[in-house]
C-alpha cells in the first residue's frame, strides 16, 4: 500500500478565517437577505458590548475581506453560543449569523496530519 500523496504547499487549506472571509464575501456579492439586513447597527462597540453582556461572548477570530470588510467571530467559553459580525469601512456593524454548539476543529486536520 502506497503512502498518501501530499498536496503542494500552495494548494493547502488556509484555515477557518480564510473560509469565513470567503463565505461572507460571497454572501455580500449575492446580497443580504431581508432577515440579515434587519440586524445592522450603527456602532460596532455597542454590538460587542451587547454580545459580551447578553451571551458572554468574546472575539475568537477575525479576518479582512478584499473589499475592506472586517469579519469577526464571537463565541462564549464553552461554545454554546456564537455570532458572526461584519463591519464595513464606513458602514454599520451587521450580525450575519448566530447559533449554538460551536466547535473548534484543530488546524492539524487541515494539514492532513493525525491528531
Amino acid at each position: 500500500m502506497r503512502p498518501p500523496r501530499r498536496r503542494p504547499k500552495s494548494r493547502r487549506f488556509l484555515g477557518l478565517p480564510s473560509f469565513l472571509a470567503a463565505f461572507v464575501a460571497a454572501f455580500f456579492m449575492l446580497g443580504l437577505p431581508a432577515s440579515a439586513s434587519r440586524h445592522c447597527y450603527a456602532d460596532r462597540q455597542d454590538v460587542v458590548d451587547w454580545l459580551a453582556g447578553r451571551f458572554n461572548e468574546a472575539r475568537v477570530s477575525m479576518a479582512l475581506s478584499e473589499d475592506g470588510l472586517v469579519i469577526e467571530v464571537f463565541r462564549n467559553e464553552d461554545g454554546s453560543s456564537w455570532t458572526i459580525i461584519v463591519t464595513g469601512v464606513a458602514g454599520p456593524t451587521c450580525i450575519i449569523s448566530h447559533g449554538r454548539a460551536w466547535e473548534d476543529i484543530p488546524f492539524s486536520l487541515f494539514r492532513g496530519t493525525r491528531i
